[in-house]
Formats: C-alpha cells, structure tokens, sequence
C-alpha cells in the first residue's frame, strides 16, 4: 500500500497508474484478512462442535480457550475487510468480498454474528 501511494501523480498517466497500483494493493491487502475471517470461523465452529461432544472438563476448557481466541481475531480481520472494501472502486469486486464475509459470520455486523454465539 505504502509504495503504491508514494508513485508520483504529476501527470495523468502517473496519476492513472498510481489509482491502478493502489487499487491492486487494496485488493491485495483485503485477501489476507479474508482469509483470516475463513480460518477464525472455521476455528470457532469446530471449537463448537468439539465443546458439543465432550464430556470432560479438560477438552471442554480448550474448546473455550479456543473460541476465545478465535472470536477476537475474526472480528478484527472482518473489520479490517470492511474498511478496506470501502476504498475499493471495482464495485463488483467490493460486493462479491462483502457478502462473502458475512455469510462466513453469519452477517451479524462487524463483532461477528455467529462467532459472538459460538463463543457464549
């Protein structure tokens, strides 16, 4: 991101490959979040699934421990998809990113709707 907002903007075509290479960058920095959302929802409904089918307080105790984990950082990483699709000019892009991260949460906002319940 950083090297994509130095690019000079002197003329036009330094100012359309600069909003070109800024875009890239946006897009870039939006996959990573998106697939920590993935793998912290992921986290949390096999947290669930585990808590459901113990009985002994020792793996009863992880599972929690782990949806504890798990919750904060998907909610960070949702948030972190939010702000970023909110710069994204590729509207198509942007929506189709937006409705993939809330249905991976449950489209409960940005603390994250399924993960809020899986971590009670």
């Amino acid at each position: 991101m950083v090297a994509a907002y130095k690019l000079p903007k002197a003329s036009a075509d330094e100012q359309a490959a600069r909003k070109a290479a800024i875009q890239q960058a946006l897009r870039a920095a939006t996959e990573v979040p998106l697939g920590v959302v993935r793998l912290s929802a992921a986290a949390l409904e096999q947290a669930r699934r585990d808590r459901r089918r113990t009985a002994t307080a020792p793996r009863r105790a992880t599972s929690a421990s782990a949806s504890r984990c798990s919750a904060p950082a998907l909610r960070g990483a949702r948030l972190n998809v939010e702000i970023n699709i909110g710069s994204i000019t590729d509207a198509g892009y942007a929506s189709a990113v937006d409705r993939g991260n809330r249905a991976i949460v449950g489209g409960g906002g940005a603390r994250g709707g399924r993960s809020r319940r899986a971590t009670r």
